[in-house]
């Protein structure tokens, strides 16, 4: 596992080769965001000059919290709501061939997720996750990421930061407008609510109001 720091400086050896010297803007989302926040920071202290930093619904330090009370059995029904909420938002956002990719995926995959549920077997559930359409590489990159993320801790950071949060947050979270960014020391913190969930905010019909409001600051 690389930590952020280390996927950092390959990012600025590559941003190098193309473009040598500053001003820079980076934007990123997720984990992404992470990433650029670090790229930045390695750059300020080379002393080179970071106009811009975007952040697409990235989590700070700490986020999410959740209420009290709320046990597992609960968490994994408002999960389950959460993404049934997202994919019917995408699949009416889509185009006539979006939607009937959304079917057909869909069409083989429900009978068969509840069919291996209802077996209870963890070990069949995880195969026939394995034979799904993500290769083990990636899913290992994703592993890693949520690895390197929940052991990064953001420094100070002297610059500006533009945080665009989705409106739908993960469900049973405490509200942090913030996103857990609240807790680093960041010179000057802008943030803009975006009405998508996390994974679509880059997506139509989203994505049209998040490059309206970055097109100002550019």
């Amino acid at each position: 596992m690389k930590r952020v720091e280390e996927i950092a400086t390959d990012f600025i050896r590559e941003i190098k080769k193309i473009w040598p010297e500053g001003p820079y803007r980076f934007c990123g989302a997720s984990f992404g965001g992470m990433v650029g926040l670090e790229i930045a920071q390695q750059l300020k202290a080379n002393h080179e000059v970071v106009d811009l930093l975007v952040l697409f619904d990235t989590y700070g330090p700490g986020y999410p919290k959740f209420e009290n009370g709320i046990g597992k059995y609960k968490k994994e029904m408002n999960k389950f709501g959460y993404y049934v909420n997202k994919h019917l938002s995408s699949f009416r956002n889509a185009d006539a061939q979006g939607r009937k990719n959304y079917l057909r995926y869909y069409r083989d995959f429900v009978p068969e997720y509840f069919r291996i549920k209802k077996s209870a077997l963890g070990e069949k559930i995880e195969n026939w996750k394995s034979q799904r359409e993500i290769p083990k590489e990636i899913k290992e990159v994703i592993r890693s990421n949520i690895e390197a993320s929940e052991k990064y801790q953001p420094r100070s950071y002297d610059g500006k930061v533009v945080l665009f949060r989705v409106s739908n947050q993960p469900p049973g979270a405490i509200t942090d407008e913030q996103l857990g960014w609240g807790s680093v020391d960041i010179s000057e913190l802008e943030i803009h609510e975006v009405d998508a969930h996390h994974g679509s905010i880059l997506f139509e019909p989203s994505v049209k109001k998040v490059v309206e409001k970055i097109q100002q600051y550019l």
